[in-house]
């Protein structure tokens, strides 16, 4: 469950984890403790991570996570039991945070990241790459050159191509677009150079906050940095 309220800490996207047997009665077992210990519980309370992380079931009542804390190169992955208890856990050793993931059992697990796949057959001892990307997207689709976007955000279409610029819509889940990927810009070595623009490696992003617009929370400008240095840019229209 993902927390939509005010008052979240920059680079978090609160969220809480429950346990149910029954469809009735839920138990809390994880938070994203920085902005919600003091709300639903005791900083002690187990957490995965500062964004929420991928999961699933590898059934007889087990439950895999495998966590997201943008820009630690380093995730973990994690395995219960029916009643929370953590029966495994290893490191996943991808760049930033998986994009999808399988946890085959206590020991095999597959993580994908945007530039490979990698596997562990030792509970995350050791890994070995068996693919190397970029990954093949259905579509060819576009994506920012030099910034992944956080797993919760998403692209609402393929880019608008204007000569060497291009404008994606995207999503994240709460305030405004600037301020919201503003951590995973810097974190990424990504520096400003204007009013919610930023500049890297010959490139320039800049965001334009969406205002009284349904679906989606912005635009993403991305081109190549002019000789004159950073510029503002204009969305297409909607």
């Amino acid at each position: 469950m993902q927390f939509t309220g005010t008052g979240a800490a920059l680079g978090h996207a609160p969220y809480v984890v429950y346990r149910t047997f029954d469809g009735a009665s839920w138990q809390l077992e994880y938070v994203e403790g920085y902005t919600l210990d003091t709300i639903f519980a005791p900083p002690s309370m187990p957490q995965l991570g500062t964004y929420p992380s991928i999961l699933g079931s590898l059934g007889s009542d087990r439950w895999w996570f495998i966590t997201c804390t943008p820009p630690v190169d380093v995730q973990s992955y994690l395995v219960v039991d029916a009643i929370g208890t953590a029966v495994a856990k290893g490191e996943v050793k991808t760049r930033g945070c998986s994009i999808d993931a399988q946890v085959i059992d206590e020991r095999h697990v597959v993580a994908v990241s945007l530039k490979s796949v990698i596997a562990t057959e030792d509970g995350g001892v050791t890994w070995k790459t068996i693919f190397t990307g970029p990954l093949p997207a259905a579509g060819a689709t576009r994506l920012p050159q030099g910034f992944v976007l956080p797993p919760e955000c998403k692209n609402f279409d393929n880019g608008t191509v204007d000569g060497s610029a291009t404008t994606w819509k995207v999503s994240c889940p709460q305030g405004l677009l600037s301020t919201y990927l503003r951590p995973s810009l810097e974190a990424q070595s990504w520096s400003s150079c204007g009013n919610k623009v930023w500049q890297k490696t010959g490139l320039q992003i800049a965001i334009t906050d969406a205002v009284n617009v349904s679906g989606f929370t912005g635009w993403l400008d991305q081109r190549p940095l002019g000789g004159s240095g950073c510029v503002q840019t204009t969305p297409p229209p909607n």
